[in-house]
């Protein structure tokens, strides 16, 4: 094995510095208590605190959540099994030019889709930047080489679709790990079941949003499915919901481990002005209750689409329905089987019978 394997085997099972230090810290706090510490034997501290690495990185791997997404979510270890439904690990491998793709999980519900890459480009050349992409060079000069399709064979044909690169533990390396985050607009189907098609030929850095020329050229384009289990609880609805003296229609709810999605719905005014009131004050009118009763705040939110239906005849558009899909991303990993309610807006929405 070499030293990049080596290394890539023991940053899956190792904890985060964060996590040992914490742990080491309650071993030595609960010895001092029990006897002065000039008597503690730090060989049995040390094999104590092993132990609990050991025990936390196996929590990690029987919860089926790659390292690196439990890091990039800030997921503690007791969090990490409410993510286990939403995980799939994967083992695709593309080589080309030198270079090699190991595309390694996705993570995925019905609104999101997050599929963790790992980038090896040839030895000597370093990966020390802020932001990488892949992607290739399509007829109409984007850089976006993708497919996404429905199970029934419907493409998705919009939403937001991007590279994020996580944090590098070795920023001095030819390795980088990136995040492909894919989320539908509004009106588009269901992501579970769908089959995603990447052509990816060219891998680029990019700075303050610029591709600079590509670092690197090959085909490591590859096909991927993403899972038909729900990890969520979806709920639809017909629910009236008054906003700024009009009112709409809450038409669906969707709660997974990781979002709270809103899906809305107006006949004959434009949803866009609601959804431009949502955008800008969503902060501390929308919350989560459990079962137990506790509230779970919004502290983020992911990309919000409104999208409206209509034909053209002749010179004039007929407009129906628009639509509006917000998500949002709350405090913590929650377990979508306990929350009992949705607050939007000063409206309750139960989800449990």
């Amino acid at each position: 094995m070499d030293l990049h394997k080596l290394h890539q085997a023991f940053d899956q099972f190792s904890p985060t510095q964060e996590q040992s230090k914490a742990m080491l810290d309650r071993i030595l706090e609960q010895e001092s208590e029990r006897k002065p510490m000039k008597k503690l034997k730090k060989t049995a501290v040390v094999l104590l605190a092993a132990a609990l690495m050991l025990s936390a990185c196996a929590f990690a791997v029987v919860s089926g959540v790659d390292q690196a997404l439990l890091r990039y979510f800030g997921v503690e270890a007791e969090d990490a099994t409410l993510l286990s439904p939403m995980a799939v690990p994967l083992d695709i491998t593309m080589e080309d030019n030198g270079c090699t793709l190991e595309v390694k999980q996705v993570l995925a519900d019905q609104y999101a889709a997050m599929i963790l890459v790992e980038f090896t480009a040839p030895e000597g050349a370093v990966l020390d930047g802020e932001r990488y992409e892949l992607g290739t060079v399509q007829a109409d000069g984007s850089t976006l080489g993708w497919e996404i399709t429905a199970p029934d064979g419907e493409r998705i044909k919009g939403g937001s679709i991007l590279w994020k690169t996580l944090e590098d533990g070795d920023p001095a390396d030819n390795h980088v790990t990136l995040l492909y985050d894919i989320q539908p607009m509004a009106g588009e189907p269901s992501l579970l079941g769908c089959t995603v098609d990447l052509t990816l030929t060219r891998f680029y850095q990019s700075e303050s949003g610029v591709l600079a020329p590509p670092l690197f050229t090959g085909d490591w384009s590859f096909s991927l499915m993403i899972p038909e289990e729900d990890p969520g609880k979806y709920l639809p609805l017909q629910q009236p919901f008054d906003v700024e003296g009009r009112c709409v229609q809450l038409s669906a709810i969707y709660v997974s481990p990781l979002s709270l999605t809103v899906e809305m719905q107006e006949a004959q005014d434009r949803v866009v002005d609601i959804f431009e009131y949502v955008v800008d004050n969503w902060e501390g009118n929308i919350s989560l209750t459990t079962v137990e009763g506790e509230t779970i705040q919004i502290t983020d939110t992911g990309p919000m689409f409104s999208n409206r239906e209509g034909e053209q005849t002749g010179s004039e558009w007929s407009w129906g329905k628009e639509e509006g899909r917000f998500r949002f991303l709350p405090e913590r990993i929650i377990d979508p089987a306990e929350i009992d309610s949705v607050t939007f807006f000063g409206t309750t929405i139960p989800l449990t019978p």
